[in-house]
């Protein structure tokens, strides 16, 4: 039986030396790294990108509006995309054999762990396409704000790019070494669509990979040119702490059967992974709940340093 994320990536055969030195101090300083992967290193890895590329196309053509509202569908309103300007496609393990080795491609898990430093699971995988002339977001960060230097990094975002990604199609902007800032940009003046003097715009090639802390400060820019820019996002999360997708209410019972004991612990959906409580996470923005989390969580913390 594997009980934690060393034991996974052995098996796994991730290991310190998967990434790079320059990696690994690009993702500590600057709070990211982009791997720029051929076709080839895709082929190499067990993956055909082109049958995830029309994989995706035909997920898009077949589900509209609809994709993308599993983890929230309570919030579902009929003819509106989850978020304005962009198509969204999620719980993509269930929905094609193409995407079943993603979430555990050696750079991506040994990234993750680089930045969590603690015990990991999947979160979530998602496809987010911006709309032609949409697309743009604020400046912002993908978790809870850190409050103190020693708060720990929670959540860590795998972009693959499935299209060429340049500032005409809508680059993705961020400010480098930014995960290390206390709050949220909006504490800095930084919350709204208006550039900030150290913003750098990731233009990349079809096939690349860029992670990147969920504290990193980032926002999509405008699809000026109309040109597709497809890009499944992997989210990585702290063990201890809830997944956007609850993977034991959403994957399928055949799929799970398939998986072998380190891919079922990394998605949390063996017979001893506590169920999600459905409750608490549809509430998880409610300010209460979360103080609450993150003070328990903290203690979790406390008490796994004190005992080892």
């Amino acid at each position: 039986m594997i009980n934690s994320t060393k034991e996974a990536f052995n098996r796994l055969s991730v290991n310190f030396d998967t990434l790079s030195i320059n990696q690994k101090t690009s993702l500590e300083k600057d709070g990211f790294c982009l791997i720029e992967f051929s076709i080839k290193d895709w082929q190499d890895r067990g993956i055909n990108f082109n049958n995830v590329s029309k994989t995706v196309d035909k997920l898009i053509d077949d589900e509209g509006w609809k994709g993308g509202w599993e983890h929230i569908s309570e919030k579902m309103k009929k003819g509106f995309h989850p978020e304005p300007g962009a198509q969204r496609l999620n719980n993509l393990l269930n929905k094609g054999s193409c995407f079943r080795k993603l979430f555990i491609i050696p750079e991506i898990l040994a990234g993750s762990h680089a930045l969590i430093k603690n015990d990991m699971c999947l979160s979530s995988m998602i496809l987010r396409a911006p709309q032609p002339n949409s697309g743009r977001q604020n400046l912002h960060i993908d978790w809870v704000p850190r409050k103190k230097e020693t708060d720990p990094f929670r959540s860590v975002i795998c972009a693959i790019l499935l299209d060429d990604v340049t500032k005409e199609s809508g680059a993705t902007r961020f400010v480098p070494g930014s995960h290390k800032f206390l709050g949220e940009p909006k504490d800095y003046g930084f919350g709204d669509e208006n550039p900030h003097p150290n913003e750098r715009y990731l233009e990349a090639p079809r096939g690349s990979c860029l992670i990147y802390s969920g504290h990193l400060w980032h926002g999509g820019t405008e699809c000026k040119n109309g040109k597709k820019r497809r890009q499944i996002f992997i989210n990585y999360r702290d063990r201890k702490v809830w997944q956007s997708l609850n993977m034991k209410k959403f994957l399928n019972d055949k799929l799970i059967k398939n998986l072998n004991d380190a891919e079922k612990y990394l998605l949390k959906v063996r017979p001893e992974d506590p169920s999600q409580i459905e409750w608490f996470f549809k509430r998880r923005n409610n300010k209460l709940i979360k103080i609450m989390f993150d003070f328990l969580w903290n203690l979790e913390d406390i008490k796994k340093k004190k005992f080892n």
